[in-house]
């Protein structure tokens, strides 16, 4: 799926392995067409964990940042598909 415009993105969902969840699970992947050099993000619609080049970003000191990161991304998804 592709948006475009500016800030444009692709945006598409992809079953890959989740380090956290320990099996392969649903991504909401987002990359930057513009920019290719910064890679892809990635968040595990299961367990919420965020993934950038590979890693695990940053975790937030919040109550329920996995929740609100599966609901965010799941949100996401459904705008994009929206425009389309």
């Amino acid at each position: 799926m592709a948006i475009c415009g500016p800030g444009a993105q692709v945006v598409s969902t992809r079953v890959r392995f989740c380090i956290n969840c320990k099996r392969r699970r649903r991504f909401y992947v987002s990359r930057s067409k513009e920019l290719d050099y910064y890679g892809e993000y990635g968040t595990c619609l299961t367990c919420g964990e965020q993934y950038g080049g590979g890693e695990w970003l940053p975790r937030p000191f919040a109550p329920r940042w996995r929740v609100a990161n599966v609901a965010k991304a799941k949100r996401k998804l459904l705008e994009t598909r929206a425009r389309l």
